[in-house]
């Protein structure tokens, strides 16, 4: 599966030719006002930032490691399924695939492409953590939502916002957050 899979050299050439294209499709003809490009770059930059980070994320794959993988507690992990995960990040939202093995020997279940993602159980980046904690220190919670989206273009349920706002506030009680 790996040797199918293209260099980065070939990505990159591939991402060039399609951000090409997308650049002549997309730029205006004229320059027009300010306003009109900020737009105009903003919707360019948005669609690159997001074709981006899903050919990363595709490179990782779905860490199928095959049918069976030693355990942490000496056992064997066995593959499952394939299991679907939403994510929210800086680049907006997106799910990937994500092979699932379980150990009948200690009842853990293990998911190798989220440990090489860094991936917690909650479905939001770091990135995105680090805005909703800055943005819960100025913002009541439950304003945080609409902000984030105003702001940032990133969508999340108000729940949601609270709840990492909330986690954030009780790490950082004194209001400063760290970057």
């Amino acid at each position: 599966m790996a040797q199918d899979r293209e260099s980065k050299e070939e990505m990159v050439d591939r991402l060039t030719r399609q951000f090409r294209e997308l650049l002549k499709k997309k730029l205006p003809d004229e320059p027009g006002t300010l306003e009109e490009i900020e737009r105009v770059t903003e919707e360019i930059g948005s669609e690159i930032k997001r074709e981006i980070e899903d050919e990363c994320l595709d490179w990782h794959g779905s860490g199928y490691c095959g049918t069976q993988i030693r355990c942490s507690c000496g056992g064997v992990s066995k593959f499952k399924n394939y299991n679907r995960k939403r994510l929210v990040s800086l680049c907006g939202e997106t799910s990937i695939s994500r092979a699932y093995y379980h150990c009948s020997s200690c009842g853990k279940g293990y998911v190798p492409v989220d440990i090489k993602l860094g991936l917690t159980s909650g479905c939001t980046s770091t990135g995105v953590r680090k805005k909703v904690a800055r943005l819960g220190a100025w913002v009541p919670f439950g304003e945080v939502s609409l902000e984030l989206g105003e702001l940032c273009g990133i969508h999340l349920s108000s729940n949601t916002a609270w709840r990492i706002a909330a986690d954030g506030w009780r790490a950082y009680p004194s209001g400063t957050f760290r970057s």
